[in-house]
């Protein structure tokens, strides 16, 4: 299968591609063509939304500096200053961290605080994947 994909990349560019042009529609605005002809027995469903009332959008990497490194003892250092309550300001404003966005969780319009507690390795999950060691919950 990637040698086909490969083969197929090597041999096309956008001059020689054959390309397809759609307009997405709402609400969903897809980015592929779709047809319609059963949309409304597929709307007769169940929702996602539905299914699923809270979600999130993945994982953010905006901030990687701040939870990925190379250096193990490195990441647990500004994991111990992130969880420390009165983290130096300079270390706020270098990884951009909203002490209202570290400390609470919106969910349905309440809001939930949760104690910034002291930071242990042993009770957090820092994986390591392809030389990165990493923050997960």
């Amino acid at each position: 299968m990637r040698k086909n994909k490969y083969d197929w990349l090597n041999g096309h560019n956008a001059t020689n591609t054959e390309w397809t042009v759609f307009q997405p529609d709402a609400p969903d605005f897809r980015f592929v063509p779709r047809n319609a002809k059963h949309e409304a027995e597929w709307n007769k469903g169940w929702s996602i939304r539905d299914i699923f009332p809270i979600s999130n959008n993945g994982l953010k990497t905006d901030r990687d500096e701040l939870f990925f490194d190379f250096d193990r003892k490195e990441l647990e250092q500004r994991m111990t200053t992130f969880f420390t309550p009165d983290a130096p300001a300079t270390f706020l404003q270098q990884y951009r961290v909203e002490i209202p966005a570290a400390t609470t969780l919106r969910r349905g319009g309440a809001s939930a605080s949760f104690p910034r507690t002291p930071f242990n390795a042993a009770s957090t999950g820092l994986s390591t994947f392809a030389g990165f060691t990493m923050m997960s919950a």
